[in-house]
């Protein structure tokens, strides 16, 4: 396992990880997965992994109302180009 924390990356064993966790050091398994975030974060984990889920559905529902058309002309560049044009 890996233990990271900004540019810093150790290799450690399961005997090492308590202490680099109170170091704030994040530990990765082997296969690269976050097995467990630092205790001293600002934002838990948890919290930034259900914001970021919330976020790509949110950018997939947005991309599929762009594609059906929904939402054409609600935008600043649609409505600057009507002024431009004077409304014709």
């Amino acid at each position: 396992m890996r233990a990271v924390k900004e540019n810093k990356e150790y290799f450690i064993d399961d005997s090492q990880k308590g202490f680099y966790l109170t170091q704030g050091f994040d530990i990765y398994g082997d296969d690269g997965e976050l097995v467990e975030a630092a205790p001293g974060k600002t934002v838990s984990y948890d919290e930034y992994a259900a914001l970021r889920a919330k976020l790509e559905e949110l950018e997939a529902e947005l991309q599929k109302a762009q594609t059906q058309g929904k939402g054409k002309g609600k935008n600043k560049e649609d409505e600057a180009v009507v002024a431009e044009d004077g409304g014709n």
